[in-house]
């Protein structure tokens, strides 16, 4: 069954996200519970989970995000695409792609829009046979205000380094910029991993 996530669904979405890219399941805090409401209460943000005899085995993020340009017309930004390693292979993930496509087509998005890290030509396949087409050469495409936007984000990350409670302002100021940090302990040793873009995928809506 695809359906969008429910408030009680937390903890079984966080046990599936162990097969996409976390190595562990958040602790449990107040700031774990407000991101949660605040994803529950977003009527623009959409986590579509497909259950199989009552376990949650595959899911993906559809974000439909308002425009002023085509015609005022929204686009849907779709992240966190993950299946449960043993349900793999069985079109789950596949399915909860349509179900966001079909959110966009509601909402009169004119595009859909994914970024995934991977290389690898089974993934492209996948995401190919799901309608989207790749667009973007990471390597060829790092254009001047990319490098300004990155130039700036070390900027910035320099002002804060020593300042109190620098560690947390860092990883906001680079979340903004979508960059990607390094997991280092000391915030004096945090480097930038990958600050390149992602390949962009792209499914244009009637």
């Amino acid at each position: 069954m695809i359906r969008e996530a429910k408030f009680e669904d937390l903890s079984r979405i966080l046990e599936l996200y162990l097969h996409l890219h976390e190595t562990a399941v958040p602790e449990e805090s107040e700031n774990l519970r407000r991101v949660w409401q605040m994803i529950m209460s977003d009527d623009n943000h959409h986590l579509i989970v497909c259950e199989v005899d009552g376990k949650i085995v595959s899911s993906c993020v559809c974000v439909i995000i308002p425009n002023l340009t085509r015609g005022v017309r929204p686009y849907a930004f779709v992240e966190n695409v993950v299946t449960h390693a043993d349900y793999r292979g069985k079109g789950y993930a596949t399915a909860c792609l349509h179900y966001a496509r079909e959110l966009a087509q509601k909402e009169n998005c004119y595009k859909m829009m994914l970024l995934t890290g991977s290389k690898s030509p089974e993934t492209f396949a996948f995401y190919q046979n799901a309608g989207y087409n790749s667009t973007d050469k990471p390597m060829k495409n790092v254009t001047r205000r990319m490098m300004v936007d990155f130039l700036l984000c070390i900027g910035i990350s320099l002002m804060l380094w020593a300042l109190p409670g620098g560690g947390r302002s860092l990883r906001r100021v680079c979340a903004v910029n979508e960059f990607e940090i390094g997991k280092g302990i000391n915030p004096r040793s945090w480097t930038f991993s990958s600050w390149l873009p992602r390949e962009r995928l792209l499914r244009e809506l009637p």
